[in-house]
């Protein structure tokens, strides 16, 4: 699977370097609200909120990485539900939410007791009601408050989100809601910038900050690409398990999906299904190539396919065993970590071109 040895660390990097900036173009004027500035002020708390919460690995780190992720990423969803189902109220210059249990159990489906713990580690805190009354533990409430202490227009500010945001995010859009608001996009939740996957510019600021001190290999190729070949880009988000982005090339001419270049935090990958000319035309100068390409090359072969066909559509050249009959026995994901490597992933494409 692809990315699927990422550290916790690293997959947690991923939403740090994808958290937006705040827009300078979202000022009171387009905030439809009473209180637009104390919305603007709970907006940018929220982003330096998640600023800390992503950058608390420590604190989120289980001995599973996508258990760790789980943990933020639950933390996370969260105060998205408590957005969507909290009653906003005011108690003097203090905002926060009042949250009916069960509804809130309707809306988030994992236990609260371990993101509310975390959530306490940044400001927040609770208190618990039933008919009225104060108790003790959220076992024994009917309902419950949540304000922030050290963020005070936080609760404004996701109310404000959940109730003025509608999108109707399809397959067709880069992402679902609860990508968006990991990254915070306001400029896609408040300022009507697309989301459409064709729409995505595949140089955009957070696609490349997602490439760290790889970014200007990933700009180089990107620019070459898409001024060498007939091709358009089509653009995803995959936030689970190995978040990442997809930057999906297909042909201009007839819409068919060609390869991908994916950018986790600060790593890069072409992942493309080779035809089996082109696997011929590389083994021929292998010892030409990257040793990353080299050593993709060599891991071709039988890959145990249902076709049982007892290795009948195995073939060598030049030492290179590949598989004639199933294109994802061809697949290969060549890690870019180089000017080399890029040019070594440029060679494949110039391979492949007629295709295109």
């Amino acid at each position: 699977m692809l990315f699927h040895n990422q550290t916790f660390e690293e997959r947690l990097k991923f939403f740090e370097l994808n958290l937006c900036d705040f827009p300078k173009e979202l000022t009171g004027e387009k905030i439809e609200h009473k209180d637009s500035e104390q919305v603007i002020a709970g907006l940018k708390e929220l982003q330096k909120l998640f600023e800390d919460i992503y950058a608390a690995v420590e604190m989120f780190k289980e001995e599973d990485p996508l258990e760790s992720l789980h943990n933020v990423t639950n933390t996370i969803m969260f105060l998205y539900s408590a957005g969507i189902v909290g009653e906003l109220n005011k108690e003097g210059e203090k905002w926060f939410l009042k949250l009916d249990k069960k509804q809130m159990k309707t809306n988030y489906k994992q236990s609260f007791t371990k993101p509310m713990e975390n959530l306490l580690n940044f400001g927040f805190y609770f208190e618990y009601l039933k008919n009225g009354s104060v108790v003790q533990a959220i076992a024994k409430c009917t309902e419950f408050t949540m304000y922030c202490e050290d963020f005070n227009n936080i609760p404004l500010a996701l109310s404000y989100i959940m109730k003025n945001t509608e999108l109707n995010l399809t397959n067709d859009d880069y992402g679902r809601m609860q990508g968006l608001f990991y990254k915070l996009d306001y400029r896609s939740m408040f300022l009507k910038e697309s989301t459409k996957k064709e729409d995505i510019e595949p140089l955009r600021a957070d696609i490349e900050n997602t490439a760290g001190e790889k970014g200007e290999i990933l700009e180089g190729l990107l620019k070459k690409i898409l001024s060498n070949y007939p091709l358009k880009t089509k653009i995803k988000l995959h936030e689970y398990y190995t978040p990442h982005w997809m930057v999906q090339f297909y042909t201009k001419s007839k819409n068919k999906y060609v390869f991908n270049v994916n950018v986790a935090a600060e790593t890069i990958c072409l992942e493309i299904r080779l035809s089996s000319e082109t696997i011929e035309a590389l083994a021929e100068i292998k010892n030409e190539l990257s040793e990353e390409l080299r050593g993709e090359l060599h891991k071709r072969g039988c890959i145990s396919c249902n076709n049982q066909c007892q290795n009948q559509n195995l073939k060598e050249s030049n030492g290179v065993s590949y598989c004639t009959a199933y294109s994802e026995a061809r697949l290969i994901m060549l890690y870019i970590n180089s000017e080399e490597d890029a040019s070594a992933a440029l060679k494949i494409l110039n391979l492949e071109s007629n295709l295109y």
